[in-house]
């Protein structure tokens, strides 16, 4: 998808977004974390010419509402975008600046609070700060229960399960997964995480490592 601005650029913005964020996979996060930066920068700017009444360019020329409106959350969702890309980034750097750009998307996009949240809940599981994880994954499963989520959202099972493989409480957590996978019987990660919870749970058979274990490999 191009830029929607005459002057803009003819290269699509998912382009950009790729080219900016490829040095990340070829071990130089910084870099990517500036080309991230100025998109954000152009995307902002661009978002803020449109909330003051001006075009994308900040120019004086006459826009609809209903075009306005259509670039607006336009551009705004590649901010978000752009945003997502750099906090991915962070994760490899800082994780703090990463939470804090999570929190900046959830102003952008108030309708993603509870997958933002629940993200940020599993980067403080990974970083074993479980207090603060369990904190922010109540603050999911409040905003499920606000929002109205069905007996078919398995986000809160998830991120309980994952709070307890944080705490080696494979016992519970196979069982949180297995709760998971009734509702959503081909989610992927449920089924792999399931094997590993079984895995440490069973007891080594008699006859040592070598012996057949509990989860064979699929023929």
């Amino acid at each position: 998808m191009s830029d929607c601005s005459p002057l803009g650029s003819m290269v699509p913005f998912s382009m950009r977004v790729l080219h900016a964020e490829l040095p990340q996979y070829l071990g130089k996060p910084q870099e990517s974390l500036e080309r991230l930066h100025s998109m954000r920068t152009v995307c902002q700017t661009i978002v803020d010419n449109l909330e003051q009444g001006l075009s994308e360019d900040s120019s004086m020329i006459n826009l609809t509402q209903k075009n306005r409106q259509e670039s607006l959350q336009l551009w705004r969702s590649r901010l978000s975008r752009v945003m997502y890309s750099m906090a991915n980034c962070l994760l490899m750097k800082d994780y703090v600046l990463a939470v804090e750009t999570y929190h900046s998307i959830i102003q952008y996009e108030p309708q993603q609070r509870v997958q933002l949240l629940s993200g940020i809940g599993r980067i403080f599981l990974q970083i074993g700060d479980i207090k603060t994880a369990e904190k922010y994954l109540l603050d999911v499963e409040k905003a499920s229960l606000k929002k109205g989520g069905g007996p078919t959202d398995t986000r809160g099972l998830m991120n309980r399960s994952f709070v307890y493989l944080s705490q080696n409480n494979y016992s519970e957590a196979h069982s949180s997964f297995t709760e998971v996978l009734k509702i959503d019987p081909k989610n992927p990660v449920a089924n792999n995480n399931v094997a590993v919870c079984l895995s440490e749970v069973v007891p080594e058979p008699a006859g040592g490592p070598g012996a057949a274990g509990p989860c064979p490999e699929p023929p």
